[in-house]
């Protein structure tokens, strides 16, 4: 017990010294780069915090069925609390803008791929191969659509 709480708190302290990190590293490619930081966060740094769903969904497919529905359920539960949680802590401490371009069409995009996997989720179960297709080809139109406009 005493093992575990002590791996709990080191763990804290590293997500927060990390978290601290990756804002001021993402922050300073956004002005290396000359790009918006919105762009750096709704790219790498979205990539980054992800990467954790990932490797969860992958290793959950890959042990099996009933392993997956972990994966389908991390993947919207984190979506969930990214949203709600995520954003909404923070803002009880602080105003964060919402009101610039970039963040009304992202979120846009947003709502667009919750009802694109909704839809594909309502066809059937599983998730097959051609659906994921289709949301990995949402993910690079989408990462295109962004350069684009960068």
């Amino acid at each position: 017990m005493l093992l575990s709480s002590a791996l709990l708190a080191l763990g804290i302290v590293i997500l927060i010294v990390g978290g601290d990190l990756m804002v001021r590293g993402a922050a300073a490619l956004a002005r290396h780069w000359g790009i918006p930081a919105l762009i750096v966060g709704l790219t790498i740094v979205a990539f980054g915090t992800s990467a954790p769903e990932l490797v969860v969904a992958v290793q959950a497919v890959i042990d099996g069925i009933e392993a997956s529905e972990l994966a389908s359920g991390n993947i919207v539960g984190s979506n969930i609390a990214n949203i709600l949680l995520a954003l909404g802590l923070p803002a009880l401490i602080m105003a964060i803008p919402t009101n610039m371009p970039g963040v009304a069409r992202n979120a846009f995009v947003c709502v667009a791929a919750t009802i694109i996997f909704i839809s594909l989720a309502i066809l059937g179960n599983p998730m097959v191969m051609w659906q994921g297709g289709i949301l990995f080809a949402g993910i690079l139109i989408y990462l295109a659509w962004m350069f684009r406009l960068g």
